[in-house]
């Protein structure tokens, strides 16, 4: 799509979605001027951007690490309902120690393969997951919010 703006156009490309928010994902140029040289530009630039969505170099979020959503869930979860700082080291202990060793460097997919598949040198046989992750105190999940 191209747009007029101010002193120029914009070029804009649709992405598709992230998969972690869900939001429509758009990638924009801008170019100078709003001739029909400019425009065929425009025209141009409109072809490789969706050349380079296609090819799969804007995928956003996509390419993020479990590490990376972790730590951002971690800063959100703090900052929604104020937690005991007893409870922060817990979830920091559990998360160093068990979550980012195995799966820190895996990419955010739309869906993760199950845990099992990923570390079961560590996490005992196929399809169980370590206590720790399973229940916290009073019953409740050691890493809430998931």
């Amino acid at each position: 799509m191209i747009r007029k703006r101010r002193n120029g156009l914009q070029v804009q490309v649709y992405a598709g979605r992230d998969p972690l928010t869900g939001r429509k994902r758009w990638v924009s140029r801008q170019v100078p001027g709003q001739t029909k040289r400019s425009y065929r530009e425009a025209k141009k630039i409109e072809a490789e951007l969706l050349e380079q969505v296609d090819r799969g170099q804007h995928r956003g979020s996509s390419s993020r690490t479990v590490a990376e959503l972790i730590e951002r869930w971690l800063g959100w979860r703090q900052q929604v309902r104020p937690i005991s700082p007893v409870t922060v080291a817990n979830y920091r202990g559990a998360i160093d120690r068990y979550i980012l060793p195995n799966l820190g460097r895996a990419k955010v997919q739309r869906s993760m393969p199950p845990p099992s598949t990923r570390c079961t040198s560590t996490c005992g046989p196929v399809g169980q997951v370590p206590a720790l992750l399973v229940a916290g105190s009073a019953g409740q999940p050691a890493v809430a919010g998931w």
